[in-house]
């Protein structure tokens, strides 16, 4: 978590989500995991009403 709140404030992203209210910025990246070959997606969203950014892991690109 503490890489996620140290990327700068320009990385993130804002989007629309419909029927909601708030400000949701996301970053999507692409990182890789211990003991997993391929390279991953790694999609962070904050601003969704939760006290830590959602963190959304996929192998598709």
């Amino acid at each position: 978590m503490e890489r996620i709140w140290s990327i700068p404030a320009e990385k993130w992203r804002k989007i629309t989500l419909n029927n909601f209210s708030g400000n949701p910025r996301v970053v999507d990246e692409e990182t890789s995991l211990k003991d997993y070959e391929d390279i991953i997606r790694q999609i962070l969203v904050r601003g969704l009403g939760h006290l830590q950014p959602t963190v959304l892991i996929t192998n598709q690109k």
